[in-house]
């Protein structure tokens, strides 16, 4: 005998009311379906007169958690007799109504928005509780085609719509082939999005599917929401010859020159102002490096061991989420290597986190927590104020003292969080000229570095103006050779004709 359907229940159902859309009844049964027997946590923004709470009740018989949420003080009157069933009364999106949903349950299976409608209340709701959502969790938003209308803040063209945001999600999805240098908060600001939100949850998405007023999202560890390698199968190219491609990451090429691209995120028909040649942001990119232990030894840093991120010296405080993709193992080191040029760079804090955003480690703030520091000078106008590292060279790097347990519980989908505001070098040193009575000893340092910089750069043009002095003395005995063979070649031909062997022409 087939199985009772979530329609079923609804048809069959006697208790409290309960409203729900057709096509909705179909998806629910397509999503939920293997998860009934399952022990599920739910919960559900808006419930007006309670029935889809005894609803869900029936069509989880295993559930472990069901919750629902409501502003209307009347739900008050509503109770279940099941104890695994929960109504909390408030606005889903003030602190006090979280502590009371977050009292009962902290992480949830499936979350459904079926809350105010409006586009502000179902944004600051996902901010809310997709960070509470678990890996292989879906997260469902309701009657988005309230997102269609002004009364409940939305429109076709309104940019700051629930549909908007919801399509912003799709670009955050593909955040590894933008080709420029903007994080995933920063594309999202303009829909004011809060800071459960940051990079490393974004970077969870793992999909995002419509259907007819419904947004379906799920979430997965963000090692897994990546592209990947390149499987290539087969053994004969009749056209293409792609074997040597097998196993190789995606290209992505810059995309700095594309104005499609570089409009200024999230404000609409707005470009960045132009940039001087004096104040124009450098493209950069910060790379951690990561030892891993083998047997008794530890494998060197290389590429293949590493992760990277972009930014631009745009004087924009930003965070850097620099991911330990699935090739990670047993850790015996790190190193960061935050620029690949000269910069300076207010560094406000570093953190790892697991996949799940939990805290392994914070910086101190102080430099005690950096070993073999190369290519950088540190900066700090008091004991309050955060580090500016000087990138001077174009390999600036340091080591970062961990426990050993840090270390241990480094894992795939793992991060490192960088705080960061980057600038120009230039624009930072007057900063540094300012406090040069109490920083002659850094100043000291930094000069030499810059000194050792200069100096390499002196060696290298004049090693090129060398090679182009010898190239250019090839090139005039060549001439000079040629010349004289012409020379030769007309008194041969002189010579050939006055013995009258051959006819002049």
């Amino acid at each position: 005998m087939p199985s009772i359907t979530l329609k079923d229940h609804y048809v069959e159902h006697e208790g409290l009311l309960s409203d729900k859309w057709d096509i909705y009844l179909s998806e629910y049964e397509r999503l939920f379906r293997s998860q009934r027997q399952a022990p599920v946590t739910i919960l559900e923004i808006g419930v007006q007169n309670g029935g889809s709470l005894e609803i869900w009740g029936k069509y989880f018989p295993n559930a472990s958690t069901i919750i629902g949420c409501d502003i209307n003080p009347r739900c008050e009157n509503i109770t279940y007799t099941s104890d695994k069933t929960h109504l909390v009364i408030g606005d889903i999106n003030q602190p006090q109504t979280l502590e009371k949903i977050f009292s009962i349950t902290q992480e949830f299976d499936i979350v459904i928005d079926d809350g105010s409608h409006t586009s502000s209340d179902i944004i600051g709701t996902f901010c809310n509780f997709f960070p509470r959502l678990k890996h292989g969790g879906l997260y469902i938003a309701e009657d988005l085609h309230c997102s269609y209308w002004e009364d409940y803040e939305g429109g076709l063209h309104h940019p700051r719509s629930s549909m908007a945001f919801f399509k912003a999600l799709a670009d955050v999805l593909n955040f590894e082939h933008w080709g420029i240098e903007h994080s995933r908060v920063k594309l999202l600001q303009a829909f004011g999005i809060s800071a459960p939100l940051g990079e490393v949850v974004l970077a969870e998405i793992h999909s995002i599917e419509f259907v007819n007023s419904m947004c379906i999202i799920t979430k997965h560890p963000a090692a897994s929401n990546r592209l990947g390698k390149r499987y290539i199968a087969g053994k004969s190219a009749l056209v293409c010859d792609i074997k040597n491609t097998h196993g190789t990451c995606i290209g992505v090429p810059s995309q700095d020159g594309n104005k499609f691209s570089t409009s200024k995120i999230a404000n609409n028909d707005q470009t960045p102002p132009k940039k001087t040649p004096r104040n124009r942001p450098l493209s950069l990119a910060a790379k951690i490096y990561w030892h891993e232990k083998q047997g008794n030894a530890a494998s060197g840093y290389s590429e293949v061991r590493s992760s990277a991120a972009k930014y631009s010296t745009d004087g924009e405080r930003q965070t850097l989420t620099l991911l330990f993709l699935d090739t990670v193992g047993l850790l015996d080191s790190l190193r960061l290597d935050i620029s690949d040029d000269l910069a300076a760079i207010i560094l406000h804090g570093m953190r790892l986190v697991d996949s799940d955003g939990h805290e392994l480690w914070q910086w101190s703030g102080y430099t005690n927590a950096l070993a073999k520091v190369g290519g950088i000078a540190f900066f700090r106008e008091g004991d309050d104020e955060p580090c500016t590292l000087f990138a001077l060279n174009d390999d600036p790097r340091f080591e970062l003292v961990l426990p050993d347990e840090t270390l241990a519980a480094i894992r795939p989908g793992c991060a490192l969080l960088l705080d960061i505001t980057p600038y120009t070098l230039a624009s930072q040193l007057p900063r540094v000229f300012a406090q040069s009575g109490a920083l002659a000893a850094e100043l000291r340092i930094m000069a030499e570095q810059l000194n050792t910089r200069l100096d390499q750069k002196d060696r290298l043009i004049a090693s090129q103006k060398e090679r182009i002095q010898r190239l250019e003395k090839n090139q005039h005995e060549q001439y000079e050779q040629l010349l004289r063979a012409e020379s030769q070649l007309a008194l041969l031909k002189e010579l050939v004709v006055s013995s009258g062997c051959v006819e002049s022409l």
